[in-house]
């Protein structure tokens, strides 16, 4: 279940916890097409008696930012061997189009409900370009020291 379907669930259990029954409100939830497993975690959490923690995003975010990094690191040994004339540098302007790619699935799933999974796309994005930023910083750094 979404987080945005989470919060509204809460929500509308928050307003009609002091009308209606539990089990009202639960069959009400059914009737408005939720599946019951969201049902009972929204009402176990409304109750307190679950929490409402979701998986980390860290380590699939730095394993997308491994995958970005090896896709850079493949760019580089290509162009550094076979230099700009030649054709499999082609490749080399396909690696940007991943980028691309990847930081608009990551607003399409945002859009589409699927928060976590963007924000995992996202975040590791995010992550490989600050990596990237950092590393061209310290090649500056060496360069103007000697």
């Amino acid at each position: 279940m979404s987080r945005r379907d989470l919060e509204a669930l809460l929500g509308y259990l928050r307003e009609n916890s002091g009308l209606y029954p539990m089990e009202a409100l639960r069959v009400q939830i059914l009737r408005a097409g939720h599946a019951p497993a969201d049902a009972d975690r929204a009402i176990a959490i409304f109750q307190g008696r679950a929490s409402r923690d979701e998986p980390s995003i860290w380590l699939p975010s730095l394993l997308v930012a491994l995958i970005d990094s090896a896709l850079a690191l493949l760019c580089y040994e290509l162009f550094h061997r076979y230099g700009a004339g030649k054709a499999s540098c082609s490749t080399v302007a396909v690696i940007p189009a991943l980028y691309l790619t990847e930081l608009l699935a990551s607003l399409i799933l945002f859009a589409a409900g699927k928060e976590r999974w963007g924000r995992v796309l996202l975040l590791g994005l995010l992550i490989f370009f600050a990596f990237g930023v950092l590393t061209l910083f310290a090649l500056l750094l060496r360069w103007l020291a000697k």
